[in-house]
């Protein structure tokens, strides 16, 4: 809501990625755990016997560091695959002690996107964003494909909508400057 403000109110601020990376800049500490990544494997990747020598190794890596259980993350074709490997594993097997996780690209592109899109239809999404989008192009972006026009147009929904309540809001002066103060703390990262 603080960016929303900004961006309303016409203030120098960037834009959505720029301002949360100013936001989390350096007030975060990952010392308990941290993503790493595995070491390369020359073959290919869909291939089972890659994804299980892969899976092998991060359980290897786990239990180095005295984890139960290891979570890994892969893209959507080499998820299903992996799944199955893992669902193939005796029940108390090490293998059964991995937990497989789509990687967040392919579950926000297919599922969140693809669930707005039936989720609103009939709604006039998709009539106001064929002012801006070719028919075609629409149709995928709504079902969960091509992701970068997706976002912007998401984007460009949430700005809008957001603008447009924004001019209802009644926001009183204390109000505004503590908002402005806010902002500029966030533009020169001292906010604690």
């Amino acid at each position: 809501m603080l960016w929303l403000d900004a961006k309303w109110n016409n203030l120098s601020l960037p834009g959505w990625n720029g301002y949360i990376e100013r936001l989390s800049c350096n007030n975060m500490d990952f010392s308990i755990s941290r993503i790493l990544f595995l070491p390369f494997i020359p073959q290919p990747a869909s291939v089972y016997n890659t994804i299980y020598t892969t899976l092998l190794c991060a359980l290897e890596n786990a239990k180095c560091y005295g984890h139960d259980i290891c979570i890994v993350t892969f893209d959507q074709p080499l998820y299903i695959k992996a799944r199955e490997i893992v669902a193939a594993a005796p029940e108390r097997s090490d293998l059964s002690k991995i937990v497989i996780r789509l990687g967040g690209f392919h579950l926000l592109s297919s599922f969140f996107f693809g669930a707005i899109g039936y989720i609103m239809q009939g709604s006039g999404i998709k009539e106001v964003l064929s002012l801006i989008y070719a028919p075609n192009s629409l149709d995928k972006m709504l079902t969960g494909h091509a992701y970068a026009r997706a976002v912007r147009a998401h984007t460009l929904l949430h700005v809008t909508l957001a603008t447009i309540i924004s001019k209802e809001l009644v926001i009183d002066d204390d109000m505004d400057a503590n908002l402005q103060n806010i902002i500029e703390d966030v533009k020169n990262n001292t906010i604690s």
